[in-house]
């Protein structure tokens, strides 16, 4: 409880000096803000509802700076979440790191910069199912919180929610080497039930049908897909990882491939998105931090190994982190952080 207290300040001021940014750089989704005012609306969308929708149901009248708080608490939750676990499981050592390779991640960067979007809650959901699925084979009970966590989050950001969790499944069975067939088919069917529900309660509504997400995708060329994501390939690239790029070339050098499977299906739903950086970091870190519990539990002798070894790659991870200028790729075009 002690390491979850210090890295709640941790998290709260390295994040905040780690990726200060000019007023130009961020991005606001004032139409979420504007939504948690309202009832449901043809305004809203179906497969991501449920943070404006929340907050309206609970009658908190944020105000905007109120409104931003909210959003950089829900990530520190997530990530304390993650402190907690492994330092319970594995040891303080394994919660110190995890805190720290989630700090240096530009997944927090991109949770820092931009602000009112379904993406907060995102990151604790996926935070809460890689964690879940990790209990659930070994204590029937979690199915219970799984199911809850599975609906809520498929409520918040459906299509990419989904993606998250059927890569964790895909991961673990592989890992695991065997099939859990009732931790798919409760996976499947919660996303499927949520999307059902999400659809009728709009109809209940009077709210006709509107699915943005595949009309951006059908109504734009392959072509201007391909030159967005041509345009500044390796910085698109390293805006991925900065300095976690260490860790991703460890795995590779002592053949753990594993990760690219979760990495390249990032890449291709990335590839037919205008937010670059935002939306592949959202996707692919639930399955590296899923990775690392696998690893910490499967392989606890080489970890306690290899400790300072894996501190002396965060230390380089921070140092590559602070050296350079910090950004993010959003349409083909580079957005820095400060000047």
């Amino acid at each position: 409880m002690l390491l979850v207290i210090v890295f709640y300040f941790v998290l709260r001021e390295g994040a905040s000096y780690l990726y200060q940014s000019k007023e130009e750089a961020r991005v606001y989704n004032t139409g979420f803000y504007w939504l948690s005012k309202s009832d449901l609306s043809p305004k809203h969308q179906s497969d991501s509802f449920l943070f404006p929708y929340l907050l309206f149901k609970l009658n908190a009248d944020l105000t905007p700076a109120q409104f931003a708080r909210l959003c950089n608490d829900i990530q520190i939750a997530a990530t304390l979440l993650l402190v907690f676990t492994f330092a319970f499981e594995f040891g303080w050592l394994a919660g110190a790191f995890i805190g720290l390779f989630v700090l240096l991640s530009p997944l927090i960067l991109i949770q820092k910069v931009w602000i009112g979007f379904s993406d907060h809650l995102t990151y604790f959901f996926s935070a809460s199912t890689l964690i879940l699925l990790d209990r659930v084979p070994k204590n029937r009970l979690w199915f219970g919180a799984l199911f809850v966590v599975l609906l809520l989050g498929a409520w918040n950001h459906f299509y990419q929610f989904s993606i998250i969790v059927c890569m964790l499944v895909l991961i673990q069975c592989i890992s695991e080497k065997k099939i859990e067939v009732r931790t798919i088919g409760l996976v499947l069917g919660t996303l499927l039930f949520a999307r059902i529900l999400s659809l009728l309660l709009f109809s209940l509504k009077g709210i006709p049908f509107e699915d943005s997400r595949f009309s951006t995708i059908k109504n734009e060329s392959f072509s201007k897909w391909i030159e967005i994501n041509t345009t500044v390939p390796h910085l698109a690239l390293f805006s991925f990882f900065f300095g976690n790029l260490v860790f991703f070339l460890e795995r590779l050098y002592r053949k753990k491939l594993l990760i690219l499977i979760p990495f390249g299906i990032s890449l291709l739903v990335t590839f037919f998105t205008y937010d670059t950086t935002r939306v592949f970091v959202h996707l692919f870190y639930p399955s590296w931090i899923f990775l690392w519990l696998l690893i910490f539990r499967s392989d606890a002798e080489s970890w306690r190994k290899n400790l300072k070894y894996y501190f002396v790659l965060i230390l380089i991870s921070l140092i590559i982190l602070v050296s350079v200028p910090r950004f993010f790729i959003e349409a083909g075009a580079v957005n820095y952080l400060l000047p």
